[in-house]
């Protein structure tokens, strides 16, 4: 993918070090980025005490709310987050829920409510013709009341057939496409007792910022498991438009301060 169509695209720094949301600010101030989780609650929380002050630097972003446990809920009432949220050009749920919370003009459809079934070990699957039903949803939406203009989903086969959607504006992430997810953090169980470990949304040092898991196909990175598709995924997509480009996972080369984008 060249560089230069990456300044139409979003660039994907969700459950990124926010030292390294930081630098890529410095290094690139014309691209339009996407933060925040599809995942976890705790990289959530601590993301918006680290940007409290810091909103004017991130110029043009978007923002991805995770799904919150009940616990979390108290999220929505506080300064961090009215405060970033307000800054914002677009909030991204994964969450029916936040609907009735946020001001619909800002609202786009995150990933995780496309429950499309996507995986490459069906090969079969995954490389026909495939006709997404997101539409209905949408529309289903807008039939009581919420009027949602933007959506976003994982290109779920090779042939992946969108042109049935008319009346929002989708987003493709590319490359890496979102199999699966959880709300259990295996690293916010070291050290702890057995009957306290694998609690969902458990709070963390986030430690994963330090680990991938990879084999030949996939890759598990937070609390996420993606694989990688190559430019023939794209072969029904309008590249110049509408791409939330995710950079490879090792990006940043801290030898010579540059980032590997691509």
């Amino acid at each position: 993918m060249d560089y230069e169509l990456l300044k139409n695209c979003i660039i994907n720094l969700c459950d990124r070090p926010f030292e390294q949301i930081m630098k890529f600010i410095c290094y690139y101030k014309d691209i339009k980025i996407l933060i925040g989780s599809y995942t976890c609650n705790n990289y959530f929380k601590n993301l918006l005490v680290f940007f409290e002050n810091k909103t004017a630097i991130l110029g043009n972003f978007d923002i991805v709310i995770p799904t919150f446990n009940e616990e979390n809920l108290v999220l929505y009432e506080s300064s961090y987050f009215n405060n970033i949220i307000s800054k914002a050009n677009k909030i991204v749920i994964n969450d029916f829920g936040i609907l009735a919370k946020a001001d619909l003009s800002k609202i786009r459809l995150g990933r995780l409510i496309n429950k499309e079934y996507r995986d490459k070990r069906y090969p079969e699957y995954d490389g026909s013709e495939y006709v997404t039903k997101l539409g209905v949803l949408v529309s289903d939406l807008k039939s009581i009341g919420f009027d949602i203009n933007e959506a976003e989903t994982d290109i779920i086969t090779k042939q992946f057939i969108t042109n049935n959607i008319s009346d929002i504006k989708l987003y493709y992430h590319f490359p890496y496409r979102q199999i699966s997810s959880c709300h259990i953090c295996e690293f916010a169980s070291i050290g702890k007792e057995i009957e306290k470990k694998f609690q969902p949304d458990d709070m963390c040092d986030m430690q994963c910022h330090k680990v991938m898991i990879y084999t030949e196909k996939y890759i598990k990175y937070g609390k996420g498991v993606y694989d990688i598709l190559l430019d023939d995924y794209l072969r029904n997509i309008n590249i110049n438009n509408n791409i939330i480009f995710t950079p490879r996972w090792n990006w940043y080369d801290e030898n010579n301060g540059s980032f590997v984008i691509i």
